[in-house]
């Protein structure tokens, strides 16, 4: 946060001023004069000085000149503020004196923001040599403007006593105290922050337009009313206790509202609410500066949602492991069980159902694996439009012939870098989304299209930073949802259908997807008006490389190679072998990585590939594929695990051209991916 010094000797200046600076983010630190200005200065130095010219004590000029002789408070930009010295004469003797601007007031807010930040912005590069010392001449200008300063000065001081005197005797009449009011609010007019005046009851005597552009009110609406006219109901009564009980015993109340609009939309502000007080110390009004912080909070909560899914994704990844172990022996006995037995054995059914149930878990497992993130990807490039017409045919059968399907694909759409099969899940959970949004049939559309985000548009996609980016929307026209719905649907297990419908995984797996590679998602909602999910993924930016679609890949074929097995959990390397052997493979089972070593050393024939867990004791699936490597050059590997691709990163293993089958797998797949294996070029 950057800092600013205000030297100005009338305290509604430096209030005024303040304010508007704090409203855009400066902290702002206020001297009367300009002994007060470098105490303060030479305590901590300020990102940039605001100064008036004319005050008691040390004037402007004279604070200018000590400023740029002394190290190092030169290299902070000093800014002349007045409305008392406007003559051209005045600005160039400011300028040669070293003023980085000199702005007249009033000047617009807006405006006033730009000039500053402009000299900021300047002032970064700008290079600082030794001071020069004032020449003879120079000194005669200076003694002349300082005689001159004395007398404008004296003369300024007079006519601020008359004027505090005059206004001294017309504020003790009712007309004098409207007066004062009116010229408060004129004042606070085009302050960026919402203001508000009450008297000590609380009803509204004065609020700035911020504040009504703020809440959607016209003044007449307010004035007369208590601002409890704001209450949602989302405020505990606790706080308005604590503000009452804080500021009409004279203290300062700062904190939080979740008020209601008028039109009946909810928003935040932050508030600090301060007692006037007349001048025998009587509170008389209630003055409060309100700033809407909506968007801050809705970052936060964001952020917040962030981290509980976050640790949901985390618990999903520490029992995969496990859960899938224990599944690849349900799924494999079941399925080797089945094929022994005729359709008309009285068990047949139901070990059907075994089998039904297990590969519902393991979709379950990938579902929740692919919502924290941690699923086993193999990204390439990629172009979507190729990938989306590849799943057209599938997407009209699975959303059925009453809803229409439109893809409207951008033309030279840029390349994004993901696994082909997480654009499937992806699409399909929001085209299943939206089908049953649409029960009585409707509009499914898909589109595409490149975005070129810059640091302002950006902040308004979550967590992107500004670049290039191809976007994937799917828009239906069904019930849509409420925001309260819309808060929640990329949490696992939270659903709007019926029990039985759904398992609260689709969106999550998608929210999991997207941010696994280092995209974002967006949801457009309203009741009865449709939904529409906008996608960003980051632009493949590098060498040209074929795009791809998903393989879909073709039935396992058998074979007749030798396999050396590695695998320490006895049921998971019994079952594999068994899978293996059926498919015609010859197999040398080993417990770990010391008996497959001794296996390669003593086998007399050929190993043509190894198959071996990740994690294994005494030393991992990477490190005894080399060791394997070294002993029978040409082997090719296969890697398993029933790991999150978060843990088996870390080792190392998923690198390009690795081969990988992830746990729980079944009888054709472990048959398909080894058939590929040892088909693969080396």
């Amino acid at each position: 946060m950057l800092r600013a010094l205000i030297v100005d000797d009338r305290e509604e200046s430096r209030y005024l001023l303040s304010a508007l600076l704090q409203g855009h983010g400066y902290a702002v630190e206020a001297a009367s004069n300009g002994v007060d200005a470098l105490e303060k200065a030479r305590r901590t130095l300020p990102d940039i000085v605001i100064s008036d010219l004319l005050m008691p004590v040390m004037d402007g000029y004279t604070l200018l000149r000590h400023w740029k002789e002394e190290e190092p408070l030169r290299r902070a930009p000093f800014i002349v503020y007045t409305a008392t010295y406007t003559d051209p004469k005045d600005e160039q003797f400011a300028l040669d004196l070293g003023a980085d601007a000199f702005l007249v007031k009033p000047m617009e807010p807006q405006i006033f923001i730009a000039r500053i930040e402009q000299v900021l912005t300047a002032y970064e590069s700008k290079e600082f040599s030794t001071a020069a010392t004032a020449t003879g001449e120079e000194k005669v200008i200076l003694k002349q403007y300082s005689e001159a300063l004395i007398r404008r000065l004296e003369a300024k001081m007079e006519q601020l006593e008359q004027a505090n005197r005059a206004l001294q005797e017309e504020i003790r009449t009712r007309k004098e105290t409207e007066e004062a009011r009116r010229k408060l609010s004129a004042a606070v007019e085009q302050s960026p922050v919402g203001v508000v005046i009450t008297d000590t009851e609380g009803k509204i005597e004065y609020v700035n337009p911020q504040f009504l552009e703020m809440t959607g009110y016209t003044g007449e609406e307010l004035y007369g009313q208590n601002p409890r006219i704001l209450k949602s109901g989302e405020t505990p009564q606790e706080t308005y206790q604590e503000l009452w009980g804080t500021i009409t015993a004279g203290g300062q109340w700062r904190g939080e509202f979740h008020n209601r609009k008028k039109n009946g939309v909810l928003y935040w502000d932050r508030t600090a609410i301060s007692p006037i007080r007349d001048s025998s110390g009587a509170i008389t009004h209630f003055l409060a500066v309100k700033e809407n912080i909506t968007r801050e909070k809705a970052r936060e909560a964001q952020y917040l949602n962030a981290q509980k899914l976050e640790a949901v994704g985390r618990l999903a990844g520490g029992i995969a492991h496990d859960f899938n172990n224990m599944l690849s022996v349900i799924m494999g006995y079941t399925e080797a069980v089945l094929a022994e037995l005729k359709p008309i054995d009285p068990i047949y059914k139901d070990l059907e159902q075994v089998q039904f149930a297990a590969n519902r878990s393991a979709e379950l497992t990938r579902q929740l694996l692919a919502f924290s993130r941690q699923q086993t990807i193999a990204p390439v490039v990629i172009d979507l439009n190729a990938q989306l017409n590849a799943m057209e045919e599938l997407l009209r059968r699975l959303i059925g012939e009453d809803v229409d399907i439109q893809f409207v694909l951008s033309r030279d759409l840029w390349h994004v870098v993901m696994d082909p099969s997480q654009v499937d899940q992806i699409v399909t959970n929001l085209a299943v989304n939206a089908r049953d949004a649409m029960p009585d049939g409707g509009k499914l559309t898909i589109e595409t299209a490149n975005v070129r985000l810059d640091e302002v548009e950006s902040q308004g996609r979550v967590g992107l930073p500004p670049g290039d980016y191809a976007m994937l929307a799917v828009s239906d026209t069904g019930c849509g949802m409420d925001a309260e719905t819309a808060a929640h649907i990329y949490e696992p297990f939270f659903t709007t259908k019926s029990p039985g419908k759904g398992t609260g995984l689709g969106l999550a797996t998608v929210y999991g997807a997207v941010k696994q590679n280092k995209g974002a998602i967006q949801v457009y909602s309203e009741p009865d008006e449709g939904t529409t999910f906008r996608i960003y993924l980051p632009r493949y930016i590098g060498e040209d490389a074929p795009a791809v679609t998903a393989a879909r890949g073709p039935s396992a074929s058998r074979g007749h190679e030798t396999i050396l097995l590695v695998e320490d959990d006895v049921l998971l390397r019994t079952l594999a072998r068994r899978m293996l052997e059926r498919h015609g493979y010859r197999v040398l089972e080993a417990l770990g990585p010391g008996e497959a070593i001794a296996l390669c050393e003593r086998h007399a024939g050929d190993i043509h590939l190894l198959l071996t867990d990740v994690v294994l004791p005494v030393m991992n699936g990477k490190e005894l594929k080399n060791r394997v490597c070294s002993l029978r050059p040409g082997v090719k590997v296969l890697y398993m695990s029933g790991y999150t691709a978060d843990a088996i990163a870390h080792r190392g293993v998923l690198e390009r051209g690795t081969h990988f089958i992830a746990k729980p797998f079944t009888f054709h797949d472990i048959g398909q991916k080894v058939r590929q294996v040892l088909d693969a070029a080396c």
